[in-house]
């Protein structure tokens, strides 16, 4: 009798295990890594995008084409082959963008409410996008990124903005030894 309720009291345990384990995983381990992992993300945009404003003066008033270096694109090119960066851009604060890394966006307005709510009133704004999933652009993502958008501040006002994608994509054992050094 004492056997069979240990073996009972087994059962339902591990029953219970067994339910509690994914649960547990999907509704907190998941939720809490992805928020872990924007944070980061902003936190590392925001350094790049003061690396990357290390190279121009930021205006009083609004920053503009000129604003564009030959030394500021070499240095983004340089930071995003170094820092796994999927794409950047900089905006004016109309959202005009000034450069971008794919040149046909460059001439393009982003008139896209987070944007103008968000971004152009200091905060900065980071989305996680999937894979085969679309951007707060309406672009298909072909890769894991995190894309966010850093506002650059003048003396009293935001100037403009950048625009980061970080591609978070899991790195390939392939991947790696490809990029050892010998």
């Amino acid at each position: 009798m004492r056997k069979s309720k240990l073996l009972i009291f087994f059962l339902i345990l591990s029953f219970l295990s067994v339910l509690f384990l994914p649960a547990f995983t999907f509704l907190y381990l998941y939720p809490s890594i992805e928020t872990l992992l924007i944070k980061n993300a902003e936190e590392q945009a925001g350094m790049v995008a003061d690396h990357f404003i290390m190279y121009f003066e930021v205006p009083d008033d609004d920053l503009t084409r000129e604003y564009v270096t030959y030394d500021l694109m070499d240095e983004i090119f340089e930071i995003l082959d170094n820092f796994s960066l999927e794409k950047v851009k900089l905006f004016s604060s109309t959202g005009e963008v000034l450069f971008s890394t794919t040149p046909e966006e460059i001439g393009t307005l982003n008139t896209n409410d987070y944007f103008r709510v968000l971004v152009l009133r200091g905060q900065t704004f980071t989305k996680l996008v999937q894979k085969n999933s679309e951007t707060t652009e309406g672009v298909v993502a072909t890769r894991d990124v995190i894309e966010t958008y850093v506002p650059i501040m003048g003396k009293d006002r935001v100037v403009g903005a950048f625009e980061i994608y970080y591609d978070i994509t899991p790195v390939s054992y392939t991947h790696l030894r490809a990029h050892e050094t010998v």
